[in-house]
C-alpha cells in the first residue's frame, strides 16, 4: 500500500502518478503545493497559491512503483 498525492489546478487534476510510502511526507508536500513555500528561518510563507488543492489517497501498488519520499 502506498499514498497517491492528487493535485488539482483551476479545476483540473494534474496528470501523472506521485507514490509516497508515508502519508504524514505525501500530507506535507499537499500541504506545501496549497500553500506556498515556506521560508525555513521563520516558517513564514513565500507566495501565495491560487485555485490549487492537493490531497493524498490510499491505493495498492506494484512491487517496482516509484516512490517520491
Amino acid at each position: 500500500m502506498a499514498f497517491l498525492l492528487i493535485m488539482i489546478v483551476d479545476g483540473v487534476q494534474v496528470p501523472g502518478d506521485y507514490h509516497y510510502r508515508s502519508i504524514f511526507r505525501c500530507n506535507q508536500f499537499a500541504a506545501w503545493l496549497e500553500t506556498g513555500s515556506i521560508k525555513p528561518v521563520d516558517k513564514r510563507r513565500l507566495s501565495t497559491q491560487k485555485n490549487i488543492s492537493a490531497y493524498c489517497i490510499p491505493v495498492k501498488v506494484r512491487p517496482n512503483i516509484t516512490f517520491y519520499d
